[in-house]
């Protein structure tokens, strides 16, 4: 009997140390998961259009989530357009490096991402993760080798150009001897054409394609999943928002009471509300597939609003290299993070869009598939642990357009900012401002409303500081690509395709 004890504890104890091994082995395994990734674009979201920056705005979830587990990125810039923004976190290389800081790339020019660069959906594709993009592309279609499928994601389901109708899915351009008709339809799913969720708003349409991808998603494999709404980019005639979002601000003031609300603002913002309603499905989706705990979260805009009042109080819009037009809205949320909410203000958190190359390859545990000569630096401490940037300046444009005789060239070093030339992009043909010379304090002046180096001013060091940011464009103007800015191709006619944005055609 005593012998019969001792084998039932010793079975005991031998079950037990196999359930303490058990346990350590999947704490381990846990600790080496690589965490999945959601980066969510909204497109020409403006800075007084979040509920953290205007109480009018109702993003509620959005704001939860950037407080809870969360960071706010209050100094992260952007290019002041969508295809530069969308090239650069693609690639982690500025825009006038890959000739595409001029402009977006119009719906039916001959022109793409450059395909000999990797993507980073390709490198973490190659470090074990499914990849997936729901929404909108921009980077190019007129040839196969532009196409998301190609570029490195595991599937598509979006739009290829830039603005389609909300609910048909059509975008229409003029009808001419080039094109022989007036609309044309782009929707895909991979490289088909998909009537899925016809008249189905199309914020709601890809919340509900991308919790979809979450659902099915495998556990065994890291997710990769890049959801880039579409909202809340205008027109929005004809084409409002549900009713549940427009209610929202009914009988609404929405901007500070010494703005003026523009017309399409109440849908904007509506539009704007869809997306903090999409974001809340998607993270429930997360956590109904046991994904969240081990999750990281980007939000954040392409570029600012395309209305002044948009972007309150920054100075600009979009397509302007003021701060209106390339400080972006945006936070990190996960439980990953170490510190959440820390780290001081102002120009601790500095960065730029392609530095997402690094950053998330180095969460993904796959620093060394880093191209070389990228743009990027490893924001992952900064977020994290709230130390301080690594990044003292940025780019924000480069582009000379010697037969129009413009140049548009803007620096951000430090505290200082230096607009030399145009402040609209090159696709504005502004001759007369070439030699036009603004220099901010961003510490002291976060509006540019004082410049520092105008007409009659005696500060000399303001001056010094100047040259010194003229040299360093200098600099990287020895780098700079020209821009690729080709007029739009009349075989690119959606009524050759039987009226559908298709590929093959250049």
């Amino acid at each position: 009997m005593f012998e019969a004890g001792v084998r039932s504890i010793l079975g005991v104890g031998i079950f037990l140390s196999f359930l303490n091994v058990v346990h350590l082995r999947k704490k381990i395994l846990k600790s080496e998961q690589k965490p999945n990734i959601i980066f969510i674009l909204a497109d020409d979201l403006g800075w007084n259009e979040v509920s953290w920056h205007n109480k009018r705005i109702k993003t509620p979830f959005l704001e939860a989530l950037s407080e809870t587990h969360g960071v706010r990125l209050e100094q992260s810039y952007v290019a002041p357009k969508c295809s530069p923004s969308r090239a650069a976190l693609m690639t982690g290389i500025y825009p006038f490096r890959l000739g595409m800081q001029r402009n977006a790339i119009e719906r039916f020019q001959p022109v793409g991402m450059n395909s000999s660069l990797q993507t980073l959906p390709q490198l973490l594709k190659q470090g074990g993760y499914a990849t997936h993009i729901v929404g909108k592309w921009h980077l190019g279609y007129c040839n196969q080798e532009y196409l998301p499928n190609n570029r490195g994601f595991d599937s598509f389901f979006g739009q290829y150009t830039h603005k389609t109708d909300y609910y048909s899915r059509k975008l229409k351009f003029e009808r001419s001897l080039r094109y022989k008709n007036s609309d044309a339809y782009d929707l895909h799913e991979n490289s088909s054409p998909t009537f899925e969720g016809e008249k189905e708003f199309s914020t709601d349409l890809y919340t509900r394609k991308a919790a979809t991808v979450i659902k099915n998603h495998p556990s065994d494999k890291p997710l990769f999943l890049y959801l880039s709404y579409q909202a809340p980019h205008m027109p929005f005639t004809g084409q409002y928002p549900p009713s549940k979002y427009m209610n929202l601000y009914k009988n609404s003031t929405l901007y500070q009471n010494n703005l003026k609300q523009d017309r399409d603002a109440v849908a904007r913002v509506a539009a704007v509300s869809a997306i903090d309603s999409g974001v809340k499905q998607v993270v429930k989706a997360l956590k109904m597939s046991g994904l969240y705990d081990n999750s990281i979260i980007i939000f954040s805009s392409d570029n600012g609003g395309s209305h002044d009042v948009s972007n309150y109080p920054l100075r600009g819009r979009k397509e302007q290299v003021y701060e209106g037009g390339v400080r972006a809205a945006g936070f990190v949320h996960s439980k990953l993070i170490k510190r959440p909410g820390k780290g001081k203000p102002g120009k601790s958190r500095l960065m730029y869009i392609t530095d997402w190359m690094s950053t998330l390859l180095h969460v993904a545990g796959l620093d060394a598939f880093l191209p070389p000569n990228v743009d990027s630096i490893n924001m992952w401490p900064v977020i994290s642990h709230g130390i301080q940037s690594p990044r003292n300046e940025v780019v924000l444009n480069l582009d000379q357009d010697p037969f129009a005789g413009t140049w548009s060239a803007v620096i951000r070093s430090d505290k200082y900012k230096l607009i030399w030339g145009q402040q609209h992009l090159l696709k504005f043909r502004m001759a007369d401002q070439t030699c036009n010379q603004e220099l901010y304090d961003l510490d002291a002046d976060p509006n540019e409303e004082h410049n520092l180096i105008q007409i009659g001013s005696s500060d000399k060091k303001a001056a010094k500081k100047a040259g010194l940011l003229r040299i360093r464009l200098m600099e990287h103007f020895k780098t700079m690509v020209p821009a690729v800015d080709p007029p739009s191709s009349r075989a690119a006619d959606p009524a050759n395709f039987g009226g559908v944005i298709s590929t093959g055609w250049c």
